[in-house]
């Protein structure tokens, strides 16, 4: 009889469970379903997103190159002046149209790469990875408790315990974000260090070009004084200077070649060739004092671009006449007047009458006593 009151109570209470088993079963399901259609949705807008990146990406690159042809475009033309102008004003607002457009995709870009970080943080908070289950609560207790054992085991194998191992874990991935970071900061340096290189390359690429022009006009300028003209053909990737030469007979066969071919049409050709030949003459076949003459315009106009300190030449004037001894004379004074604080140095088997002005002193060497050091040599 005591056993059969009971029963009823019991009963009761089991259902009660059940029932409250069954609604906690109800919204773990609602809770789930729910789960499942957000990360759906996170899904799809990620998708989308990588899809709007990859666009972008594509959109970029065609700007970077529609940029480089502007710059090519532009390069190219040299036509004249106004239209010059125009040319340079249309494409630099189509370019400044180009970067802002270029400016608002990376904009673009960094709001959906910011919206991306903003949503995957988001799902990683209601479940960093989804499992399905593959057993029963009973077989994960067990495999759970074995897992633990085995932890155990190894720790009591190992001289550190896991706590220890997780933290030295955590030391070397430290090491390694720094060590990361360290060559990013590298990588940016080198960056820096070559676009500093190129910009010295071109500046120095300028500057090889004006003392190039300097050099040119310093030795036309000193071939003028004696009645001659030439130039000076650099070639900076061949490393070759070759001198041209025209001189006073050069002019007046070129004349008289210019004279005859006024008179006569018959060899035209023929006399146009002749005067090209007479225009630029090698300095071998100059005669010797005109080569010593070339060869101190050279030196003068080097010199002057190098701003040498001491400048020394050795039987400089011994193929030259006095005409060219002369004007190589007058030549060295107005450099040493030009070049304060430059000392030159002047060995000459001949007799150097110079008239310095009042700005330069001029020291002279006794002549060497070769009768006496004759002697010297006999008696030795």
């Amino acid at each position: 009889e005591e056993l059969n009151e009971l029963t009823p109570a019991n009963i009761s209470a089991l259902e009660a469970e059940r029932n409250d088993a069954r609604q906690s079963l109800v919204a773990v399901q609602r809770q789930f379903v729910e789960n499942r259609t957000r990360k759906a949705e996170s899904v799809s807008k990620l998708r989308e997103a990588e899809a709007k990146l990859a666009k972008l990406v594509d959109s970029a690159k065609g700007l970077r190159d529609e940029v480089l042809e502007i710059k090519a475009e532009i390069a190219s033309a040299q036509g004249g002046l106004n239209k010059h102008r125009e040319h340079c004003s249309y494409w630099r607002e189509k370019l400044g149209q180009r970067e802002a457009q270029l400016t608002e995709a990376n904009k673009v870009v960094e709001d959906l790469e910011a919206k991306l970080r903003d949503t995957i943080q988001s799902a990683s908070q209601i479940a960093s990875e989804r499992v399905e289950p593959r057993a029963d609560i009973k077989t994960l207790d067990t495999e759970l408790n074995g897992v633990r054992i085995r932890i155990s085991e190894i720790e009591k194998s190992q001289s550190m315990s896991m706590e220890e191992i997780a933290a030295r874990a955590q030391t070397h991935i430290e090491a390694y974000e720094k060590a990361k970071a360290e060559i990013k900061n590298m990588v940016i340096f080198v960056k820096q260090l070559k676009e500093a290189y190129e910009e010295r390359l071109a500046r120095w690429g300028q500057f090889r070009d004006s003392m190039t022009v300097r050099v040119k006009m310093q030795f036309m300028s000193h071939l003028q004084l004696r009645g001659f003209t030439g130039k000076l053909e650099f070639d900076h990737i061949k490393q070759t200077l070759v001198p041209r030469v025209q001189t006073n007979q050069d002019l007046s066969a070129a004349q008289a070649s210019r004279t005859g071919n006024s008179g006569g049409n018959a060899g035209g050709p023929r006399q146009s060739r002749s005067m090209t030949a007479h225009q630029r003459k090698d300095t071998r076949s100059l005669s010797g004092g005109e080569r010593s003459f070339t060869t101190i315009c050279l030196l003068l106009s080097l010199w002057e671009a190098m701003s040498c300190p001491i400048r020394a030449l050795d039987e400089f004037d011994v193929f030259m006449d006095s005409a060219n001894r002369r004007i190589a004379y007058f030549m060295m004074m107005q450099s040493a007047r030009a070049s304060a604080g430059t000392q030159f140095l002047l060995i000459s088997p001949l007799d150097i009458d110079v008239n310095p002005a009042k700005d330069l002193r001029v020291l002279r060497l006794r002549p060497p006593d070769r009768q006496r050091t004759l002697t010297t040599q006999q008696e030795q």
